[in-house]
């Protein structure tokens, strides 16, 4: 098992992806372990009678590794580790994920009793973000929600919008989306409109 104080540093990133260093693994494990009553042990009511102290945990079974991802304990272990084996309490598991992927979710698990504290995250694969130019600006939708000109993932759809006097060169016929990594068409282009060329031709 590992000692927790072995950790120096740990950073970890919360769900809109702010970053958030510990001086110490006891204060990143704070941050973890929800405020429970420790095992075997039961709020005094006034009985004088309490019930025999649990035996210790052994730890949690390790999970399969996430789909174009993979996880990796913080600490140092001289051993080969994967899943199914057993893994000590209050050991740590970072996420990460393969080259043209992001991870939803979160990118830490704890172990606690026995159990991971954290649901794991996935590996999502991302599409080429699409830049915006002087006549075309793009945004980015996932699930009904707005992510402006976040990493657009599998699933995202993106939306553009034409500078004044600007048209699309193409009718949308369906939503552009972001279907395995691929955008299903060329982004359409902003060009001038009928009143814009009407004006530059009286010049």
């Amino acid at each position: 098992m590992t000692n927790q104080r072995e950790y120096r540093k740990i950073s970890r990133f919360d769900n809109d992806g702010d970053s958030k260093d510990f001086s110490t693994t006891e204060s990143f494990l704070t941050t973890l372990l929800p405020e429970t009553t420790p095992t075997g042990q039961e709020p005094d009511e006034g009985n004088p009678h309490t019930e025999p102290a649990m035996p210790p945990n052994e730890g949690c079974i390790l999970p399969a590794h996430p789909d174009s991802g993979r996880w990796i304990p913080l600490g140092n272990f001289s051993e080969s580790l994967s899943p199914g084996g057993l893994l000590g309490n209050f050991t740590v598991l970072k996420l990460e994920c393969d080259k043209g992927h992001v991870l939803i979710g979160e990118m830490f698990l704890l172990c606690n009793n026995d159990i991971w504290m954290q649901k794991m995250g996935k590996c999502s694969k991302t599409c080429p973000s699409i830049n915006n130019t002087s006549t075309r600006s793009v945004t980015y939708e996932h699930k009904s929600t707005h992510i402006g000109n976040s990493i657009p993932i599998d699933g995202t759809i993106a939306r553009f919008t034409c500078a004044p006097y600007y048209e699309k060169d193409s009718v949308e016929q369906r939503p552009f989306v972001c279907l395995d990594g691929t955008w299903y068409e060329p982004a359409p282009k902003c060009i001038a409109g009928e009143s814009n060329k009407n004006q530059m031709n009286r010049f």
